[in-house]
C-alpha cells in the first residue's frame, strides 16, 4: 500500500502547518513521512492515513520538526561559508591577487598622503556606506521573498544573512571609530588599516553581490531538484 499523491499534498500541507516554511526541507520530510507511514501499512493494512500520519509525527518527539529544522539549517550554513571562502580565496590566486594587492597598495598611499582628517573620514565613509548597502540589499531581498511561492534554505541565508551582516560588523565599525589622527601617523595603524579595508571590501562584495548573483547556480548546485521546481 502506497501514499498516494493526494496525501502526499497533504504531507506538505502538514509540515507547512508546523512551521517547516523551507520547500527543501518539507520534501525531506515528507519523503521521510511517507516511507514511515507506508512502513506502518505493511505491519497494519487496517490503519487509515490520519493515525499512521500522528503516529509518524510522534516520533519526532515533544519538539515536532523544530531540532530537525535546526540541524538542517546548521548544516546549510557551513555549505553557505564554504561558498563564501571558495569565492573570497579566488581573490588571493593569480591573477585576482593582482587586484588585492592593487586596493591595498591605494589604500596605504592614500591614508599615508592625505591629511589625517581626510584619512579618517575616508576610513568612515567606506564602514558607512557598506552599512548602507547591506541594509538596501536586505530590504530588496525580502519584497522579492514575499511574491515568491517556495521557498529554500540556501537561498534565504544568502540573502538573510546581509542582516546578520549588519550586527556581524558592529565590532569593526566601532572599532574603526576609535581611529584618530594619532593613529593614522603611526606605520603599523597604516598597515593595518591599508589591508583590512580591501579585504573587508571584497569580502561585503562577494556577500552582496558574486553569491547573490550566483545564486541560481548555487541553489542548483545544493539542490539537485531546484531546476526541476
Amino acid at each position: 500500500m502506497k501514499v498516494n499523491p493526494t496525501q502526499i499534498q497533504e504531507l506538505y500541507t502538514f509540515t507547512r502547518d508546523h512551521f517547516v516554511e523551507h520547500y527543501d526541507l518539507q520534501t525531506e520530510l515528507v519523503d521521510h513521512l511517507s516511507n514511515g507511514i507506508e512502513a506502518q501499512w505493511k505491519e497494519n493494512p487496517q490503519l487509515n492515513f490520519k493515525e499512521a500520519l500522528n503516529r509518524e509525527f510522534k516520533k519526532f518527539g515533544v519538539f515536532g520538526f523544530q531540532d530537525v529544522i535546526s540541524e538542517r539549517v546548521k548544516a546549510m550554513e557551513k555549505r553557505y561559508l564554504a561558498y563564501i571562502w571558495r569565492f573570497f580565496k579566488d581573490y588571493f590566486t593569480f591573477p585576482k591577487v593582482a587586484l588585492t594587492v592593487f586596493l591595498i597598495a591605494v589604500c596605504y598611499t592614500l591614508l599615508r598622503l592625505l591629511p589625517a582628517e581626510i584619512g579618517i573620514g575616508v576610513v568612515y565613509g567606506v564602514y558607512f556606506m557598506s552599512l548602507l548597502f547591506m541594509f538596501y540589499k536586505t530590504f530588496k531581498f525580502r519584497k522579492q521573498q514575499r511574491s515568491k511561492e517556495r521557498r529554500w534554505i540556501m537561498e534565504d541565508l544568502i540573502f538573510q544573512h546581509l542582516g546578520y551582516l549588519n550586527v556581524g560588523f558592529m565590532p569593526i565599525y566601532l572599532f574603526s571609530w576609535n581611529i584618530n589622527s594619532e593613529n593614522l601617523q603611526s606605520e603599523w595603524w597604516l598597515i593595518l588599516i591599508s589591508n583590512g579595508l580591501p579585504c573587508i571590501c571584497l569580502f561585503l562584495h562577494i556577500v552582496t553581490n558574486i553569491i547573490p548573483q550566483k545564486a541560481e547556480e548555487l541553489l542548483e548546485e545544493t539542490y539537485p531538484e531546484y531546476r526541476i521546481a
